[in-house]
């Protein structure tokens, strides 16, 4: 096995076979050179009789054509991660010595091609426009695309892009109508970790790709060099690739699933069969993920079906909606079959697995997200938006502050034609730190929306004329310094801000300058997460600088000679707080002025660490409790409760108190504990709907422990979870470790 470090192009692991020149390195596009392995009739000896039919394509509903000869015919097959054309060598050599041309190119960084090191280079969409490229220099009349794992999203890409073009489209262990999200996880370790772990992953990837452990074709996988295997999986974004993407795709469809794989579940083909409106779907037995490498003896089993196909079809010429076809497995697992039949002779020939509806209908149990509410049933997140949902919660959890800040921000001002700054509004910030809010589509990493400051156009029309977000400039927009400022202040409890002041109040006056206050913006930024987590990325302008004019010249003047008194600041603190719960609760659509039950409940456990389904089931037993009789709440009874919670470590205690006396936590103990340690009274209304919602067995008492978790995570949004990996600790103690023990081993 080649060391996993490998920076040159060559990366392939078996030797260049006979047929060099078959394998020519061509410029696609700008720089990007890419290997197609193109094969043709003239290049091997023919086998067949030059006249002989054997592929019949019907223009669906339209046209009925003649039956086209293989010299007519390109074979187009697409590879997936870490694979190469090599993986298709029983299916070239058999079709181009039966006289087919074909065309298998290697993905950019794979096999013979290019392996540039630009993490852009390998974006889904960058590879799509090798591929289109590629086929439409070389397609002919009529084509068949064949497409594995990851390979299928192209063909599927060729598919609904050149519907005139690919006749037939095959799709090998492609799994189902899913969006791509980018592969984090243990892709995103560092570089030289990932090299060390490489031999782990083709290894794990070797013992679930195959369903025979010693096949005589079996080659390692993921041999690519480290970097090309990290950019790909983290470049997998391909968001619009959903069911309804699928289901427009208008050729005739063979899915081909192995019966051991462990890596693509049935459930995901079946999905997929469901969606393509033309499509069938083959299991093939005693095969895993690997199938067109593991069954050479399979090409027997489908060579007699021309015969009782063609004379299938001379019965029934007048059914073209139904076809089938095969991939004839040559030295390794199938050939293709292209002829049309009706329904009765597929169930028959190949038990092909059928499905009641063309349509993927989603679970209700799990995508049911949104109930009817005031007699309105309100939008279903689909299958797509959940995916993507998911994917966007990872970042909130695990990302650096720079991405999150360039994944959620909407607008870039350009203060000249080469200069140019990114922004979030205030809904941005919201979305920022709020799971499972969906960015709106079209906008992502590194995708924004052009504005022009000068024309005064407000970006968010929730905010009032005196909002606190306008301290931060006049169109209220958030620049990455006030980002981080702000989820400073909104992750850091008042009395470590006064600790702080007191710190750099030298002189005891309760005031601090400028330049003290940098210092306890700084200091307090460290204790963070998010802090700790932030690095300063020069490339994308996201460089962590002092803080913004107009918030430094609301705190110390246009010349920086006023000082900061604390109780000032922390007066900026209880508005900026106040600002983000209105348009949290406005979030929700309030009507006269009030949010339904459900909907504050949901706001109270978004940021708990339960599952989907308990967190499903206490929604639910909120809206069983009040449906019919809601008299909702209202946005000052919202802000007594998070006034109330900003004294959690308070209630914490008097709660255990209370708990360790033997006495039951009931409502009105929860009131009378609100009123003493933080002077609110709470209506009966919401504390009845609290104890609702944490009530898990119904017996009217709070579970003091579990609600006190939830309310910690409430208040600080998440931002003091850690988003280090443990995996990375460990790392780093073992380095120190290394670096102390040296110098006394060398001693």
């Amino acid at each position: 096995m080649p060391c996993c470090l490998n920076f040159g192009r060559s990366n392939r692991v078996s030797p260049q076979p006979e047929f060099s020149e078959e394998y020519r390195l061509e410029k696609i596009r700008d720089d990007r050179q890419l290997c197609v392995r193109h094969v043709n009739r003239h290049q091997r000896p023919r086998t067949i009789k030059e006249n002989e039919p054997l592929l019949n394509f019907e223009d669906l509903g339209k046209l009925q054509v003649p039956l086209v000869s293989p010299e007519n015919i390109v074979i187009f097959f697409i590879h997936g991660v870490g694979g190469s054309s090599d993986i298709w060598k029983s299916q070239i050599e058999y079709f181009s010595n039966l006289g087919y041309e074909v065309v298998s190119p290697d993905l950019i960084g794979h096999g013979f091609s290019d392996a540039p090191r630009d993490q852009q280079a390998y974006r889904f969409d960058e590879i799509s426009k090798d591929i289109l490229e590629i086929f439409d220099t070389r397609c002919s009349t009529w084509n068949v695309v064949v497409g594995h794992s990851y390979g299928c999203c192209f063909a599927a890409i060729l598919a609904r892009q050149r519907p005139h073009l690919v006749s037939r489209l095959i799709m090998v262990s492609g799994g189902g109508p899913t969006p791509l999200a980018p592969q984090t996880g243990i892709f995103s370790l560092p570089t030289p970790v990932l090299s060390c772990c490489q031999p782990v992953l083709s290894r794990v990837f070797n013992k679930f790709a195959y369903d025979d452990p010693l096949i005589a074709e079996r080659r390692p996988a993921f041999d690519v060099p480290t970097y090309v295997l990290r950019n790909t999986m983290r470049g997998q974004i391909w968001l619009s690739g959903d069911a309804s993407y699928h289901s427009r795709i208008s050729c005739p469809t063979l899915i081909l699933h192995g019966a051991a794989d462990k890596l693509v579940k049935i459930q995901e083909e079946e999905e997929m069969k469901a969606v393509i409106r033309y499509s069938t779907l083959e299991v093939l037995q005693q095969a895993g993920h690997m199938v067109m490498m593991e069954r050479p003896k399979e090409r027997n089993r489908y060579t007699g079906l021309f015969d009782a196909v063609n004379e299938e079809k001379k019965k029934s010429s007048n059914n073209i909606f139904t076809a089938i076809y095969y991939i004839f497995l040559g030295g390794s697992l199938f050939a293709i079959m292209f002829t049309p039949w009706p329904a009765e002779f597929a169930n028959k020939m190949v038990g092909r697995v059928d499905s009641a509806s063309p349509t993927v209908e989603e679970n209700p149990s799990s995508d049911k997200v949104e109930e009817e509410e005031h007699g309105e049933a309100k939008k279903k997140v689909g299958f797509r938006d959940r995916k993507i949902i998911e994917y966007e919660n990872r970042i909130r959890d695990y990302s650096t502050p720079d991405k999150i800040f360039r994944y959620f921000a909407t607008l870039k001002v350009y203060h000249d034609p080469h200069i140019s700054e990114v922004y979030m509004t205030p809904d941005d910030f919201l979305r920022s730190i709020t799971p499972g809010v969906k960015q709106p589509d079209g906008l992502g990493l590194d995708q924004f929306r052009k504005y022009d400051p000068k024309n005064k156009h407000k970006v968010s029309s929730i905010l009032s004329p005196d909002s606190i977000f306008y301290k931060l400039g006049q169109s209220g927009l958030i620049s990455f310094s006030d980002y981080m400022l702000l989820l400073v202040i909104l992750s850091t409890p008042p009395k470590q801000f006064q600790i702080a002041f007191k710190m750099f109040d030298l002189n005891g006056d309760g005031e601090v300058e400028f330049e003290e206050f940098e210092k306890v913006r700084k200091l307090l930024g460290r204790q963070t997460s998010m802090g700790m987590r932030h690095r300063d990325h020069a490339v994308t302008g996201n460089t962590l600088k002092s803080m913004n004019t107009a918030l430094s010249t609301y705190f110390f003047g246009r010349d920086h000679s006023k000082k900061l008194t604390v109780d000032k600041f922390l007066d900026f603190q209880k508005q900026l707080q106040n600002e983000i719960l209105l348009l949290e609760f406005n979030r929700y659509d309030p009507e006269d002025g009030k949010i339904s039950e459900r909907d504050f409940s949901e706001i109270l456990i978004v940021y708990a660490k339960f599952s989907d389904a308990r967190k499903r089931k206490m929604l639910a037993r909120v809206k069983k409790a009040y449906k019919g009789e809601s008299q909702g709440i209202t946005f000052k009874e919202f802000v007594d409760f998070y006034q109330v919670m900003q004294f959690i470590n308070d209630i914490d205690t008097a709660l255990m108190f209370y708990h360790l006396a033997g006495a039951s936590i009931d409502q009105a103990t929860f009131k009378h504990v609100a009123k003493t340690v933080a002077n609110v009274n709470l209506s009966d209304h919401l504390v009845q709907v609290v104890f609702t919602l944490f009530d898990e067995n119904d017996d009217g008492e709070l579970s003091n422990k579990e609600f006190v978790s939830v309310i910690k995570r409430r208040m600080m949004r998440g931002l003091d979870k850690n988003k280090d990996t443990g995996f990375t600790k460990l790392i780093n103690a073992m380095w120190k470790c290394a670096k102390n023990q040296t110098p006394s081993i060398v001693d």
